[in-house]
């Protein structure tokens, strides 16, 4: 039988204490997550009042895809929040939110899309930045000053 090495109790333990989520990291999670299904079942459930608040909407099913992608992604936010999943939550949520806040904006700028949609950018845009704030305290308060 092979006896574990000393140090493996400890790595164990730094490596899900480094996966832990603050109280505000969960919060800021559920909250996401439920602004994006919220968001994703709007068009897939009633696209014509969601034309009208967003503008004409050309390929109905294409907006309806990405609404359920939406919906997808919020319900995985949510449920790695309740699993206090520290590293993949983030991770999916800054991607998320810096994707469509980028592409809201970009396109709202060339007047491709309604300006409603500078808005919409907004809200992603304020979403990833707020999860950057967190994970830079998590990380600032990770620092130990080393004693030669």
């Amino acid at each position: 039988m092979t006896k574990a090495p000393a140090n493996s109790t400890m790595q164990t333990t730094a490596t899900s204490a480094a996966a832990e989520m603050s109280e505000a990291e969960q919060t800021l999670g559920l909250v996401h997550g439920a602004a994006y299904v919220a968001m994703g079942l709007w068009p897939t459930l009633n696209l014509r009042s969601f034309a009208r608040a967003t503008g004409p909407k050309p390929e109905g099913w294409l907006v309806k895809a990405v609404g359920l992608l939406l919906v997808s992604i919020g319900v995985t936010l949510i449920r790695g929040t309740r699993n206090r999943e520290g590293k993949s939550v983030p991770t999916l949520a800054v991607g998320a939110a810096s994707a469509l806040g980028s592409v809201a904006l970009f396109y709202s700028a060339k007047r491709r899309i309604s300006p409603v949609y500078f808005a919409d950018a907004a809200f992603h845009l304020g979403l990833a930045s707020t999860w950057g704030v967190l994970l830079a305290r998590k990380a600032m308060g990770k620092r130990r000053v080393r004693v030669a």
